[in-house]
């Protein structure tokens, strides 16, 4: 069975969630904005930690203990991310970012010569870049100096 396009179809839907969350906070009020910036990064922690998680599967590769390392390395970190993101939303934001594009990377190393993730691999890519855009409006949306005349 062909999974790669309900992998898609649900990369596609994360996304559309993605762009919901980051266009919220620009058009409620100030508090919910809050709030909604704070939901976004407790959400982009919890996909990068489903993320690292899925290198599981590539347990049949070559080199599978550095792949588990990896792992559960990422996982942690997009813990770590949740946990700073009660002190720091813009500290927890960036490092979502990170760890999602090293993990775009990383995933991109292991199945960029199999011909059958071609596709999701290309999906994966324009996710990566979405949800880039999107954390960079949310860090806008925090460093916004015309937010604190706003009442």
């Amino acid at each position: 069975m062909n999974s790669i396009p309900i992998k898609n179809q649900f990369i596609y839907l994360g996304v559309a969630f993605f762009i919901l969350l980051s266009v919220m906070p620009w058009i409620t009020v100030k508090e919910l904005s809050f709030k909604i910036i704070h939901f976004y990064t407790i959400y982009f922690g919890v996909v990068n930690t489903f993320i690292g998680g899925t290198f599981w599967w590539n347990s049949g590769l070559k080199d599978s203990n550095y792949i588990h390392l990896t792992s559960i390395t990422a996982s942690l970190i997009a813990c770590f991310a949740i946990f700073i993101s009660l002190n720091s939303i813009a500290l927890s934001i960036l490092i979502n970012l990170m760890l999602l594009n090293l993990l775009s990377l990383y995933e991109n190393n292991f199945l960029r010569d199999k011909v059958k993730f071609h596709n999701y691999i290309d999906t994966r890519k324009m996710a990566t870049y979405l949800v880039t855009l999107t954390a960079i409006l949310q860090i806008a949306f925090l460093f916004n100096p015309y937010l604190t005349n706003f009442s």
